[in-house]
């Protein structure tokens, strides 16, 4: 065994190395081999050692002279194995291992060989020929055989199917174990009984008739599907395949095999219970094959696309669908099922009459455990009754949407119309209070002014509800503490509460959050101003927050009317208030927790409520607790400390608002002009006799002009060095209108505009982008 390793090593070197030149390396072969050949550039064997004939009982005489091709066909084993390595001879390859057999008649075997050889060349590249070794593995030819012999009994003995010989007298006299329990007959009992005898009797007709044209030549084997009885009488059903085998020692004999196809016999009946069900189905069910051919469909499918069952399989699937369907197919259908994924939706589709109609499909793909598609499949059924409602569904949802935008631009417009008369008469109301008045007359200002900050309290909650529908409240979170937001918002209900008789308590705190202090602010001060409402005189209410952990609760408690708990799930709807049955507009729009719970959302915080009717409520939100310590805040100026005497242009096309706002700019010590566009602006800037410091614009001018349009002309004709300090004021609510505006960079404010909020707007303004101003010699008064 180890010899011929070695030189089994020996060819694959050969094989691999250089040509031998040297005549003598065929002698120095022959020590390590059982026999060496060589062939000249024709590929006739030219020299051949003696131990050949030695090892084979041919002599080498026989051999010599032979092509090297010859020898192979006359010799090789299973050429079609080797036809690869009779091409690398041809091709003048290398070439090693192939199997001789060869017949030694002195020793009346068979002597089996491998054969190595490598073409060599001369210096100029001339092919001289082939040199090569032979070994001699017969022994382990032998070996192998006797191998294989064995491996063929644990076969044979092992198999899961049924296997047995059959001599001419049709007996079993071989079966292995799986046909002896197939049958659940031992072995000798087994070998007693014919085959026929083990066959139902209503198949044993056609399986003597198959039998006998095995037997006959007519056919080289046969298959058969039939029902078998067992030992104790029961059945099942068999595949059997019978063939016929040559060279026996008592002649020819049979090779039977049955495999037990009681399973798929099931799965059949399966199967066929299964097209029983899918027939019954209202919903159509299609299979296809890969390549989208219909491998089955119910007849739920054939009445959808009106064609029969039977002719419906082989067909394509494609030819269901127009052309307009197309795109759907290839851009969506197609690559989810190819991506392994289903797809469902609605798909136009053709029946044989040539009607066109919406269907409703899922489809789906089935692989087998290597990935490769094994089918597709699609369940579906007619959509057009279910489209129809869809479309009017879809209509209704689009008529809302034009009356949701109607109803907004009609309130942008109506809010910008009521605000116009609103801030002319917040105006003359803040200048007439500053003059001398006797005590009826400052007591009838008093009244209209509180009249107009009711007013304007109902405009601003419109104003809220349009800026967050446009989606312009953009939070903007820091650090900051919030005792002193609740101290100020203490202070400002304070006066509130006396006047209704209330008792406010406030309990602020050290900790510092982080979210936006403006929105926080307005929630707290909407949950404070509804807490005052419906809290009765006598009542209390009380200001303060609770920890837990990581969140501070801000509370605000009353002693009101309390709110049933039916209403609790619509107080945060707008226009939804609470014991206001007869719509007092002086109790507001109910658009104040609307707005406290649109801000909470924005923020991310969490908002509740708790409330016992006849007792009172308390409303909370919860933001996060900041760790980290603030430093306290810079105080700011009163407003009566605030600059005076600075110029200002005023730009607005409302005659009563100009005059207003230019009467109580000038009352605070300004000096002002005011026109009613750009155009006038400029002609009458020369006789203004100062530049501006700052300029007050309104958003919509006449002829289409912008307040922003008109800032940017003046700039020009002013030659500005940068940018002009300005405040843009607006009375219109419409999101793209607030979009437009905000856009323009500069400061912002809506109409109604309180006194004080005007007064914070212009030093807010003037801080941050004043620069110095050349006064020119020629004075002029103001108009």
């Amino acid at each position: 065994m180890g010899r011929m390793l070695a030189a089994s090593g020996l060819g694959e070197r050969l094989a691999a190395a250089p040509p031998p030149t040297p005549d003598f390396v065929i002698d120095v072969l022959a020590a390590a081999a059982d026999w060496v050949w060589e062939t000249d550039p024709s590929l006739r064997i030219v020299r051949l050692s003696p131990t050949f004939g030695e090892g084979t009982g041919i002599t080498p005489g026989d051999v010599v002279g032979r092509t090297l091709e010859e020898l192979l066909r006359r010799f090789l084993i299973d050429d079609g194995e080797h036809q690869d390595q009779l091409h690398a001879v041809r091709a003048l390859a290398p070439f090693r291992n192939l199997r001789l057999r060869l017949w030694d008649e002195a020793r009346r075997r068979m002597r089996h060989f491998l054969l190595s050889g490598r073409p060599g060349f001369a210096p100029g590249g001339a092919f001289i020929g082939y040199r090569g070794v032979g070994l001699d593995v017969t022994e382990q030819a032998e070996r192998d055989s006797r191998d294989g012999e064995n491996r063929f009994r644990a076969i044979f003995d092992h198999a899961a199917l049924g296997i047995a010989v059959v001599p001419p007298g049709g007996t079993l006299t071989h079966a292995n174990p799986a046909m002896c329990a197939m049958f659940q007959y031992p072995p000798d009992e087994l070998a007693e009984r014919t085959f026929l005898d083990l066959v139902h009797p209503e198949d044993r007709q056609a399986d003597a008739e198959a039998a006998r044209g095995l037997v006959r030549g007519t056919v080289e084997s046969f298959t058969r599907e039939n029902r078998y009885r067992r030992k104790d009488g029961s059945l099942f059903w068999g595949r059997l395949t019978a063939s016929l085998a040559l060279g026996g020692r008592d002649g020819p004999f049979g090779v039977v095999t049955i495999e037990d196809i009681d399973d798929r016999r099931r799965a059949e009946e399966n199967l066929s219970l299964f097209r029983r069900v899918m027939d019954a189905s209202h919903e159509g069910v299609v299979i296809l094959s890969p390549s989208g051919h219909i491998l089955y469909a119910n007849s739920a499918f054939a009445r959808l696309f009106a064609v029969t069952q039977d002719g419906v399989a082989g067909t394509h699937y494609r030819g269901y669908f127009p052309r307009s369907s197309e795109a759907l197919l290839d851009r969506a259908l197609t690559p989810a099922l190819l991506r392994g994924e289903s797809w469902e939706g609605v798909i136009e589709a053709v029946d044989a009459s040539g009607r066109i109609f919406p269907v409703w499909q899922r489809a789906g793909v089935l692989r087998d455990d290597s990935g490769k598609v094994r089918f597709f499949f699609a369940f579906m059924h007619d959509h057009s009754a279910q489209q129809t409602f869809e479309d009017e569904l879809f209509d209704a949802k689009e008529a809302a949407e034009e009356a949701n935008v109607a109803k907004t631009r009609f309130l942008a417009a109506a809010s910008h119309d009521l605000r116009q008369p609103m801030q002319a008469l917040a105006m003359f109301v803040e200048v007439l209070s500053g003059s001398d008045l006797d005590p009826a007359r400052a007591t009838l200002v008093g009244r209209v002014q509180d009249s107009v900050t009711a007013l304007e309290g109902l405009l601003n909650g419109l104003l809220d509800v349009s800026k967050l529908e446009a989606g312009l409240v953009v939070p903007q979170a820091d650090d900051f503490a919030i005792g002193p937001m609740m101290r100020r918002l203490a202070r400002e209900f304070e006066s509130l509460c006396v006047a209704e008789g209330i008792r406010l308590s406030a309990v602020p705190t050290g900790l510092a959050v982080h979210t936006d202090a403006a929105l926080v602010e307005r929630i707290l001060r909407n949950l404070l101003n509804n807490a005052v409402r419906y809290t009765p005189a006598g009542g209390r209410v009380l200001f303060g927050c609770r920890r837990r952990g990581d969140v501070l609760r801000l509370e605000v408690w009353d002693s009101g009317i309390g709110i049933p708990q039916a209403e609790l799930r619509n107080i945060f709807r707008e226009f939804h208030q609470v014991g206001n049955s007869g719509r007092d507009r002086r109790q507001g729009l109910g658009l104040g927790l609307a707005i406290v719970e649109r801000l909470a959302r924005l923020l991310g915080h969490r908002i509740d409520v708790r409330s016992v009717e006849g007792r009172g409520s308390v409303f909370a939100v919860e933001v996060p607790v900041c760790h980290r310590r603030i430093a306290p805040g810079v105080r700011q100026l009163p407003l009566d400390l605030m600059r005076r005497g600075v110029s200002i242009l005023v730009i607005e096309d409302e005659p009563d608002v100009r005059d207003g706002l230019e009467a109580l700019l000038a009352s605070w010590g300004h000096v002002v002009l005011a026109a009613g566009g750009a155009d006038e602006a400029i002609r009458r800037l020369p006789g203004f006799g100062r530049l501006p410091d700052l300029i007050i614009a309104d958003y919509r001018l006449q002829n289409g002009e912008t307040g922003g349009q008109a800032i940017a002309r003046i700039a020009i004709h002013l030659r500005a060095e940068g940018k002009v300090p300005a405040i843009i004021v607006t009375g219109d609510t419409a999101p793209e209108r607030l979009q437009q505006a905000q856009a323009l960079g500069h400061r912002l404010l809506h109409k109604p505009v309180r006194p004080d909020a005007l007064r914070a707007a212009i030093e807010a303004a003037l801080s941050g982008g004043s620069r110095p101003r050349k006064t020119p010699a020629r004075k002029a008064k103001a108009s």
